[in-house]
């Protein structure tokens, strides 16, 4: 795929090189990193959100009860 537009972001430092420090180890540079996210959260058809919504929900997952004091989640004892 060709790239023709290109997009400028000015961001705060210590943002940029969280995202720098991910892209690096995830083998990417912090452009495709970023092209990934806006596919990933802005790009998807309602379709596609809907699809991922079900996968996720058809991993049976425990539910998430509690998010209080220690900033973890509790989870159920029930799935």
């Amino acid at each position: 795929m060709a790239f023709t537009k290109r997009v400028q972001v000015l961001m705060e430092p210590a943002e940029f090189q969280q995202l720098e420090a991910i892209a690096l180890s995830e083998g990417l540079g912090v452009g495709e990193l970023l092209r990934r996210a806006a596919r990933l959260h802005y790009l998807r058809s309602p379709g596609q959100r809907q699809s991922a919504a079900k996968a996720l929900i058809d991993l049976g997952l425990p539910a998430i009860t509690d998010l209080t004091a220690t900033g973890t989640a509790a989870r159920s004892s029930t799935p």
